[in-house]
């Protein structure tokens, strides 16, 4: 029988201090992308009131996540920490 493919989102990984995310794992932080990408452009473009400068942010942040993604320490949820 095939297992059930979950979604991290809706399984509350996101949200919660992450075991989840193995820091220098390139498949948890596509993980990590995918469940917060939408969440933190959202609240970009709410912040800056421009949908491209809120793309330009959010895409400095996962730059910058990923560059330290190897020393992520998983003690607060991984979106949090993409949001420093």
């Amino acid at each position: 029988m095939a297992e059930a493919i979950t979604d991290p989102v809706a399984e509350g990984l996101a949200d919660n201090p992450a075991p989840a995310f193995r820091p220098g794992n390139e498949a948890d932080f596509e993980r990590l992308y995918q469940a917060s990408y939408g969440k933190i452009l959202g609240t970009l473009t709410a912040m800056l009131g421009d949908r491209g400068a809120a793309e330009d942010c959010t895409q400095d942040a996962f730059e910058r996540a990923y560059r330290k993604w190897p020393s992520f320490q998983p003690i607060a949820p991984a979106e949090a920490w993409v949001h420093r």
